[in-house]
């Protein structure tokens, strides 16, 4: 986390402490984070507190091993954010950022839920400060939540899958994703994958989407995907590429019962900052890079046992865009925003979602990152010609 990340992590953090409990994600705007101020740090800690005393049983699999996570993880938050509170432009040091990280999930500023039943708890204590937002939202969110699946190998598991897809249509049976999560299936099921024209063929039943993969839950809806295609005339590495590709479902005029496909928005709205809030639905992995032990302490552990380690299932993940089109470093196409809701590896692939709407529609697509510093989505109002392309019915705005 570099200086300006850190300072956007310790705004959010001020500007929830300054507008107290009633505070209202959707209210704060950029100049309310301001790094130099003081993030109330007995505010900060009291609310931290009454969310893990909270914690439901059934996110907490080891009592003991919980308790052990929550005094290492207080004894650490209490002294970073009273060394801010002294100096609130303070250097930091790896660990003090790590735990700041930390306090954002924990404390309901930029929540991770489960997803169940394609649905949320409003009531669950990482909600926090969007509560409100999320009762608005789980009855509409349902059919949405539906669309999104797992895309994995035939044998797939939440530790053994390759990314987040979308259906995008449900006439074709076509998923979006990300084209990583292409590659990455050919570094790992090289055998069952046949390159063609437009991208690749795979074998009989040897990938599937399945969208359930729910914490808890036995219930699956797999169905075997069949062909990728990937856009044409995209070339560079990092930002100059385009990391879309459109997966096919099988026999998709036969029986096959598939949800109702996301509407895919061109609206520039929430790329540029314009929108209050989003969210994004996906299956955020457990970390590929571990951050280790830094200072006698090892965040992988606590953060895994703080969240119950639950990876590869469904979650939501609320969010604003932080980094508006055109202000992403690299970025000469200007097709990518970063946003700051929360994600790991596993996410690649996840809609970007105008929840507030009626249509809750798929704006943007979610490719890279694991931090609010790294976060990035593709506008979908960027890449319309090439979404044409590739068969995705999309939106235009009146």
């Amino acid at each position: 986390m570099d200086n300006g990340t850190r300072g956007y992590v310790q705004g959010l953090l001020a500007a929830r402490s300054r507008a107290g409990s009633g505070f209202a994600p959707e209210s704060l705007h950029s100049e309310d984070l301001d790094p130099k101020a003081r993030p109330q740090t007995d505010d900060v800690l009291s609310r931290v507190d009454k969310v893990l005393q909270k914690m439901p049983s059934e996110d907490v699999p080891d009592r003991d091993e919980f308790e052990r996570a929550y005094k290492i993880f207080m004894s650490q938050a209490e002294p970073a954010l009273r060394k801010l509170d002294k100096d609130p432009t303070a250097a930091l040091d790896h660990g003090e950022m790590l735990c700041l990280e930390a306090v954002i999930k924990v404390d309901g500023t930029r929540p991770t839920l489960l997803v169940r039943d394609d649905t949320i708890d409003p009531e669950h204590p990482l909600a926090g400060a969007w509560r409100d937002t999320f009762y608005s939202v789980r009855d509409s969110m349902r059919q949405i939540a539906a669309a999104v699946g797992r895309i994995g190998p035939a044998n797939a598991s939440a530790s053994r899958y390759f990314g987040t897809g979308w259906l995008v249509d449900g006439q074709k049976g076509l998923i979006l994703t990300n084209l990583h999560v292409l590659t990455g299936m050919q570094m790992t099921i090289p055998e069952a994958m046949t390159r063609t024209a437009g991208g690749f063929r795979f074998d009989k039943d040897s990938v599937i989407i399945d969208f359930a993969a729910e914490a808890n839950s036995l219930v699956t809806k797999s169905l075997p995907l069949v062909e990728a295609t990937v856009p044409s005339g995209i070339e560079g590495s990092g930002l100059l590429g385009l990391d879309l590709a459109v997966f096919r479902i099988a026999d998709v005029a036969g029986n096959i019962q598939l949800p109702q496909a996301i509407p895919v928005s061109t609206d520039l709205a929430g790329p540029t900052g314009q929108m209050s809030s989003f969210c994004l639905i996906g299956f955020p992995g457990r970390p590929q890079e571990t951050s280790g032990t830094v200072g006698g302490v090892d965040w992988d552990w606590v953060n895994g046992t703080l969240f119950g380690n639950r990876y590869g299932v469904k979650r939501i993940a609320p969010g604003i865009a932080h980094r508006p089109l055109g202000t992403v470093a690299g970025d000469t196409r200007r097709w990518a925003f970063g946003h700051d809701a929360t994600t790991l590896g596993g996410s690649s692939g996840s809609p970007v979602l105008a929840w507030r709407d009626s249509d809750f529609a798929g704006f943007g697509i979610h490719f890279g990152g694991t931090t609010i510093k790294e976060n990035l989505a593709h506008a979908m109002g960027q890449c319309r010609d090439r979404l044409v392309q590739l068969g995705v019915p999309v939106i235009d705005p009146a």
